[in-house]
């Protein structure tokens, strides 16, 4: 019976190191996708502001406008 209690509490000690261990490297997954995520958001975010930029500094277009057909009238 006290093979079986220390093996137990070996077994308890073990699965408690091992969650430990687990939790530590999903947290460090959990950083890593984190930066990941907020350098892409940073790419992101100067691409549009500089196209944002590019279109206020462009000169407007001329955009013309179509035509309003004329109604045919039978006599």
């Amino acid at each position: 019976m006290a093979d079986q209690a220390r093996k137990a509490a070996a077994d308890a000690q073990f699965k408690k190191l091992q969650r430990v261990a687990d939790g530590k490297q999903a947290m460090s997954e959990y950083q890593a996708e984190q930066a990941a995520i907020n350098e892409r958001t940073a790419r992101l975010k100067a691409e549009r502001l500089a196209r944002e930029e590019a279109v206020e500094k462009a000169p407007p277009q001329s955009v013309e406008k179509p035509r309003a057909r004329r109604k045919l009238t039978r006599a």
